[in-house]
């Protein structure tokens, strides 16, 4: 028994004992005369206020004894959080980047040794690594070329990283290592045409024609004109301190001017030069079968008239309306190649899914907010363009690369999400594109009795399209959102959340299509009885168009079928809004929504909302209940949306993020709609059409504001 007892305190022990610290990635930086860097700090943040100067201290030959101060340095200013990193163009590092170009030019062999350990130390702000990976592209040092290598051509790198290393990496005078030839097949964020450059400029000018497409493009002209120089021994490189246009000429013009020669200079020098294997391979798609058989869909009739007899990544690129198709079907026969020859000899199912998922999933899997916020991670053209996605975007970019490998895929699509199937006959494998390719069984990815259900091509087509509709909803272009969902519908008759989103489209869109929103919304329940998250959203529009009593049993069956707070606020809602408040009490619990405090009690909102500290959303929401009680209560309407428009004059300015600003700005809208039709109520017409007309000066349009606007035009005397 005492034996025991000392083993379980033992083991407790053990449980409780922390681990131990994680040593310091540079340990080295505790040697640094805390003094000295006080001293160099104040020096270099006075040359990054005085744009275009460096101070003596860390100019090249200013004297600094010990570059661990530099990065000591840069290693503090990066360890909060940094917004917003500036990008200085290569050719102004000597200003702009002095801090980094100085400490390459200090670095012995130890502190070189410490620069790669951070560069590879994904823990560290990209920002740092990228100052880490300026000061590394120095003359001389082998072993600091792999270690750049190793950053540019991998995808997990931040793209700004990767882009800091392809601009400079010419000047360690190195030959290119042959793994470098792998970036011309990754065309993610433009980085495929850099690399291109890059190797140009070290003496491998593997793919002029990615050169001559930068050149064209005219961004980072610099580099480009730096690797037509490189190729054909022909023109002056670019200005270093920038294009001097002549008065009256447009910048652009100007700047298109000066590249047009190496633009000619190097399709000339194309039209002699032997073809390299990547020109050859490229060469060879562009006037096969393949090329013609893709460019054959160019309509959505056309995919309707093919069946499911077409390319797949075509025809989603079609239906979505990208406008750079034909460059982007080019970049997935690339992304084939590399995949193609990475799987070469390889007889095992399990092996050819590994090195597929090694080409195509091991990018970065951060999502752009903007993007994310808009639903633009579903599209195809995203993925290739940012390399991030969700798992639509991942799938259809996955099945694109795999036809164009051979391999017997298909999607899947189970609730709320799609993944992709490998399935030869003998061998079957789920693959979750958001997870690296991970291989999940079906049980994990059904909820409830509502299972897996294996997509036609055409049914994959009608995810893309349905996905697209929600992206221009989100920009309230709700008539572009009806006309998408509604060939996706035609694609994939039994889509049914594509009836549940076509009914939000309606029900914003127009004041007069109730009917139709409802008949929508029971297509979709008929096809998805089995789905909680479905009566949850239709009750929720069905309580919007006063249709309470089909709302509460949506919410019921809803709560019935997977139980959660949401179906049992919005059951409490229902009860509320049919005069049952007692069970809307119960059932709501404690304490009282505010939702329930303002219909109990609507003189007392203002102080309600004040009280509960709720932000804008939840002021036009409120102010939106109030309008809606019987009779409106238009005074206290009033000054719950006039609370909500101050906060948000308060935070003006406070919106970095584009979200962010897109979201201020409908809430805003939203505001001024129900400040309109409160004043309106309070018979101040002149002060309601002066907020519908500020309303309407905002971008997008939706219920609430159609909403608004009849309602001032039903109050306002004639002719006001």
């Amino acid at each position: 028994m005492r034996l025991a007892l000392v083993l379980a305190i033992l083991l407790c022990a053990c449980g409780h004992r922390k681990r131990p610290p994680k040593p310091p990635l540079f340990p080295e930086l505790e040697r640094v005369s805390p003094a000295f860097v006080a001293e160099l700090r104040t020096q270099i943040e006075d040359a990054s206020r005085a744009w275009g100067e460096t101070t003596p201290a860390i100019a090249p030959g200013g004297g600094i004894p010990d570059g661990w101060a530099i990065l000591k340095i840069l290693v503090e200013q990066h360890e909060g959080e940094v917004r917003s990193v500036w990008m200085s163009w290569p050719d102004k590092d000597a200003s702009a980047e002095a801090p980094a170009i100085r400490l390459g030019e200090l670095a012995d062999a130890e502190l070189r040794a410490a620069l790669r350990r951070g560069l590879a130390a994904q823990e560290l702000h990209y920002a740092l690594r990228r100052k880490l990976a300026i000061a590394l592209c120095r003359e001389g040092d082998a072993a600091s070329v792999e270690a750049l290598v190793d950053r540019a051509i991998d995808r997990r790198e931040h793209p700004d990283v990767r882009d800091a290393i392809l601009e400079r990496l010419h000047r360690t005078q190195a030959k290119p290592p042959p793994r470098l030839r792998d970036a011309l097949y990754l065309p993610f964020n433009g980085l495929d045409r850099i690399a291109a450059a890059t190797l140009a400029r070290m003496g491998d000018p593997e793919a002029p024609s990615l050169v001559l497409e930068g050149l064209e493009a005219g961004t980072e002209p610099g580099h480009f004109v730096a690797a037509s120089v490189a190729i054909t021994g022909k023109g002056e490189e670019y200005p270093r301190n920038g294009l001097v246009v002549p008065e009256g000429e447009d910048y652009g013009e100007a700047q298109r001017r000066t590249i047009r020669p190496h633009v000619d200079a190097l399709r000339e020098w194309m039209r002699g030069a032997p073809p390299t294997e990547f020109e050859r391979d490229r060469h060879a798609y562009l006037d096969g079968e393949r090329r013609r058989r893709e460019l054959s869909i160019a309509s959505f009739e056309d995919i309707l008239a093919r069946g499911d007899d077409y390319d797949l990544a075509s025809a989603i690129l079609v239906a979505t309306g990208d406008k750079h198709r034909e460059e982007n079907l080019e970049r997935l026969d690339r992304l084939a190649r590399l995949a193609r020859r990475r799987a070469e000899g390889l007889a095992d199912a399990e092996a050819r899914i590994l090195a597929l998922n090694g080409i195509l999933l091991h990018g970065r899997k951060e999502r752009d907010a903007r993007a994310a916020a808009s639903g633009k991670v579903s599209r195809l053209d995203h993925v290739l363009a940012s390399d991030t996605g969700n798992c639509l975007g991942w799938s259809c970019f996955y099945l694109a690369v795999g036809e164009r490998c051979g391999l017997p895929l298909r999607a899947v699509r189970a609730p709320g999400h799609m993944f992709v199937r490998y399935d030869d006959g003998t061998s079957r494998r789920n693959i979750e594109t958001t997870s690296l390719g991970e291989a999940r069984s079906d049980e994990s990815y059904r909820e409830g009795e509502f299972g897996t259900e294996d997509l036609a091509p055409r049914q994959v087509v009608a995810d893309a399209l349905n996905s697209a509709a929600c992206t221009a909803a989100y920009h309230e272009r709700y008539d572009e959102a009806c006309d998408l969902i509604g060939k996706s519908l035609v694609l994939d008759p039994g889509f049914g959340m594509a009836y549940l989103n076509r009914a939000k489209f309606v029900f914003h869109a127009r004041l007069d299509a109730d009917d139709r929103v409802v008949a929508d919304i029971e297509k979709s329940l008929a096809l998805h009885p089995d789905r909680a998250g479905c009566r949850r959203t239709a009750a929720g529009l069905l309580v919007a168009l006063g249709r309470v009593e089909r709302a509460l049993e949506l919410y019921t069956e809803a709560d019935a079928l997977d139980p959660s707070p949401t179906a049992k606020a919005g059951r409490a809602n229902c009860l509320s809004l049919l005069g049952r408040v007692d069970e809307a009490r119960a059932e709501a619990g404690d304490p009282m929504p505010l939702f329930l405090s303002v219909r109990l009690a609507p003189e007392q909102a203002s102080s309600a909302v004040v009280a509960a500290g709720s932000d804008v959303d939840t002021c036009w929401q409120v102010a939106d209940e109030l309008l809606r009680l019987e009779p409106p209560r238009h005074a206290e309407a009033l000054a719950v949306a006039s609370q909500g428009i101050d906060k948000l004059d308060a935070r003006e300015g406070a919106f970095p993020d584009h979200v962010e600003r897109v979201a201020e700005n409908r809430i805003r809208r939203n505001l001024l709609a129900l400040r309109a039709k409160a004043l309106a109520g309070l018979k101040r017409y002149h002060d309601a059409l002066v907020a519908l007309e500020n309303a309407s000066k905002l971008k997008g349009s939706n219920r609430l504001l159609l909403e608004a606007r009849a309602y001032v035009e039903r109050l306002a005397p004639t002719g006001r």
